[in-house]
């Protein structure tokens, strides 16, 4: 008769074993593993958002320091012959420039032979239809209304012209006089 061997296998516990053998070899992989991930994300959200802040920053920082030359640096301008030099922050020359094409109707383009307008490149560079209907309507409204006012002023000083002399004509005439006088015996009685 054959003899036969019987093996039992715990399988619970098996697993339980393998699960924990294999936990204690991968558990520092796995432990890195996760830190490396979150270290990945957290430097890639900072990344994100200092990309983000770097185009502000650097914008706020250059405007300032144009501002600041802008307003603050000396230019030396003429000293030609029997010319002496003025000195202007770059914000006074700038304004001295466009004051002084304003004034003189130069606007330092030339159109064709010829020098253009301050007032014609205005027009042509700046003045659409509805800009040129809606400043006619406000130089209308002014018009308007300084003729308004003149006219009111003219009425007011006119009459009180008029009545001022009327009265001193008045004043002159015998018969006021007596009525004056009338009115001053009935106030005395």
């Amino acid at each position: 008769m054959g003899q036969s061997l019987k093996i039992e296998y715990d399988m619970e516990e098996m697993f339980l074993g393998i699960k924990e053998a294999v936990k204690q070899e991968l558990k520092p992989e796995i432990a890195d593993e996760i830190r490396a991930e979150i270290k990945g994300e957290i430097k890639q959200e900072i990344m994100d958002k200092v990309k983000e802040q770097i185009p502000e920053d650097t914008s706020t920082y250059l405007k300032n320091i144009m501002e600041e030359i802008y307003n603050t640096e000396v230019i030396k301008v003429g000293g030609g012959w029997d010319e002496e030099a003025k000195e202007y922050t770059f914000k006074e020359y700038v304004i001295e420039q466009v004051k002084n094409r304003i004034l003189n109707n130069d606007c330092g383009s030339k159109k064709g032979y010829s020098r253009e307008s301050f007032n014609e490149w205005f027009r042509d560079k700046c003045v659409d239809s509805d800009i040129q209907r809606i400043i006619d309507r406000q130089i209308k409204s002014i018009r308007d209304d300084v003729n308004r006012k003149v006219k009111d002023m003219f009425d007011t000083n006119t009459k009180q012209m008029l009545s001022e002399t009327v009265l001193n004509v008045l004043m002159a005439n015998d018969t006021y006089k007596r009525i004056e006088s009338n009115i001053g015996n009935i106030a005395s009685k």
